[in-house]
């Protein structure tokens, strides 16, 4: 039987020395908002009352907000220690869950064990010295902070690689302590005036779908059929979208499926209406689940906040349509990173003027889009069916490809 400490927390901003073994600084990336193409974003956390210089080696160092509060989490390991640290200065609405036992320094175990809190200095003590770990859960309040990358020479900026930018190096240091975080360049492809795939802009954005989607029709589940003394299986799956393109298979044969159509399908013919909804999660854009075939229709779904939790009527931009990369300072100021053009496959949410703003909500998309349908049949390896991956191509270059699983062998249908 798992043995499991008994742990109790206490808060006392008094105990040990200020600032002792908790953290005065920190420095980590940015997650919740993207910045434009070229700019970099860091996370600062500081102690009560501490105001390091910043620096950077893309250039100037900006403050974009003041004041961001987010929620943690994070595991706390006691090593043979009396006291142990947060990773961030000055945390609140701390809560605990025990993980596992605690031993101390002789490897023996503890029954029970208290442990203090103290929020101001970011540390932990424990009863006794101890071996063992907690996970934490807190909020802390941070600057959000931007920096222009640094553009490599064009002798260095060459087609082998994969950024035109250098890493863009945080640095703060107050009193001898330094802490420094570094930022990834943008590839590229995430250059909004690039030809290639990809865009960079203000905001959350879900990954671009494969240039061609297959899935299984849900229809005609996987299966198997006589053949001969054995048996085949047979998968029929839809190629979006749709066309001529050339389709593969790892074992088996791919087959036109117009024998599998329903009377639904060929009355409709190639083409499908879709209508999706889309979540924005403090967001700038969302990728549509099919490549739309002509124009897309985009309303709210219901209300739509921006990420100062003001409501806005927004207007939605759709593939082909010109946009201004906005990144918002406060509610009512903003900079902007100049123009892109919507790719073909995404929704992009506005505010008048066509300026993109992250918002949470979510928005119904009316469109239609175009698939063909394939089957694929496989045999035996042995006296088993191996998995089969299906992979397409077409004339644009776009590819695609889908794992199929192989049937359970429980009789032939």
């Amino acid at each position: 039987m798992t043995q499991y400490t008994s742990v109790t927390v206490s808060y006392d901003d008094g105990i040990g020395s200020e600032g002792a073994n908790g953290p005065v600084l920190a420095l980590e990336g940015e997650t919740e908002v993207k910045p434009p193409y070229g700019t970099a974003y860091a996370r600062l956390f500081t102690s009560a009352g501490v105001t390091p210089a910043l620096t950077a080696t893309g250039g100037n160092v900006t403050t974009v907000n003041n004041a961001v509060t987010g929620s943690f989490q994070e595991v706390i390991t006691f090593s043979g220690s009396l006291e142990a640290s947060f990773e961030r200065p000055t945390v609140s609405n701390v809560e605990f869950a025990p993980a596992g036992k605690f031993l101390n320094r002789k490897g023996q175990y503890i029954n029970k064990i208290n442990l203090t809190v103290n929020a101001k200095n970011g540390i932990i003590k424990a009863s006794e010295f101890c071996y063992g770990a907690v996970l934490v859960s807190y909020t802390s309040t941070y600057k959000r902070l931007s920096a222009p990358f640094q553009t490599l020479p064009i002798s260095v900026a060459s087609d082998t690689l994969d950024s035109e930018f250098a890493p863009c190096i945080f640095l703060a240091l107050y009193n001898g302590t330094a802490v420094t975080y570094t930022a990834s360049p943008p590839s590229k492809s995430e250059d909004p005036n690039s030809t290639k795939k990809g865009f960079y802009s203000t905001g959350n954005e879900q990954a671009a779908p494969p240039g061609l989607i297959l899935e299984l029709d849900p229809t005609f589940p996987v299966s198997l059929k006589p053949s001969g003394n054995g048996a085949v299986a047979r998968a029929v799956f839809f190629v979006y979208p749709g066309g001529n393109p050339t389709v593969e298979c790892t074992s088996g044969l791919v087959l036109p499926a117009a024998s599998f159509n329903s009377i639904a399908d060929l009355l409709q013919g190639p083409s499908v209406f879709r209508r999706e909804p889309l979540g924005f999660s403090n967001s700038v854009s969302q990728s549509l689940r099919y490549p739309p075939a002509g124009n897309v229709g985009v309303v709210a779904g219901g209300e739509f906040r921006t990420k100062f939790g003001d409501m806005i009527n927004p207007y939605f931009a759709t593939p082909g349509e010109s946009v201004n990369a906005a990144d918002w300072q406060t509610a009512k100021t903003f900079t902007t990173a100049g123009t892109r053009v919507v790719r073909s496959n995404e929704i992009v949410v506005c505010t008048g003027g066509k300026l993109t703003v992250p918002c949470t909500g979510v928005a119904i998309a009316n469109y239609a889009t175009t698939r063909t349908r394939y089957a694929v049949e496989w045999g035996m390896s042995g006296n088993w069916f191996p998995p089969v991956v299906v992979f397409a191509q077409d004339q644009l270059g776009r590819y695609g490809q889908l794992n199929i699983e192989a049937p359970v062998r429980r009789g032939l249908v």
